[in-house]
Order: C-alpha cells, then structure tokens, then sequence
C-alpha cells in the first residue's frame, strides 16, 4: 500500500529501515494488529512484546532483523512521512478513517 526505505548510520552502525504501512482488510485498529500478527506468526515470526497498538517480533531466521508494528503516530518513522503514499496513509490511519498498521523492519549491520 505505502513503503520507503532509508538507511541511517548510528554509532558506526549502518540502519536500513524499512516502513510498511498495509492493508489488511480489517475495519478496526485491533482486529487489523492482531491480523499482522497472525500473518506472520504463521511464517516463523515471535511476539517479543505485545499491547493493543504495537507489537515487537522476531525471527530464527531473519536473526538481525528486528519488526514493529503498530498504530502509525506511535512508531517513530523518521523521515518516512515524507513520501505522499505514506503521509496519505498516516492521515487516514489516524482520522480513523481506515485501520492501516504501520510496520517497521530494522536490520543493522555493523
């Protein structure tokens, strides 16, 4: 639905983030979390933390990366709200017109 990719460099660390905001067919915010979840739960991903706007995973498989997902306003996006797609779906998201997660993939490499 919307994504960008940045890269960011912290510590001697180079960051590559890459935001999702998607669609899951879900008419509320905590049904449409709880859809992700369940998605990616089937393919191997963990719950580390879980509330009702966010939720931290992880992978045995995907090992450096780590993923957010939760409600757009309460994820830090860094520069990502400056993409339209993005910006649009934000706005949406939290009008309340549609129940868009907003999901964060975050791989570091030293």
């Amino acid at each position: 639905m919307a994504r960008t990719t940045q890269e960011l460099l912290y510590e001697n660390t180079v960051q590559v983030i890459h935001v999702m905001i998607v669609d899951v067919g879900e008419d509320n915010f905590a049904d449409a979390l709880s859809s992700v979840s369940d998605q990616l739960r089937e393919r191997g991903w963990v719950e580390n933390s879980v509330g009702p706007t966010h939720l931290d995973m992880s992978s045995t498989k995907w090992e450096e990366v780590h993923l957010r997902a939760g409600f757009p306003s309460l994820l830090p996006s860094f520069p990502a709200e400056k993409h339209a797609d993005i910006r649009k779906a934000l706005k949406d998201t939290v009008d309340g017109t549609y129940a868009y997660p907003m999901i964060e993939l975050i791989k570091s490499n030293p």
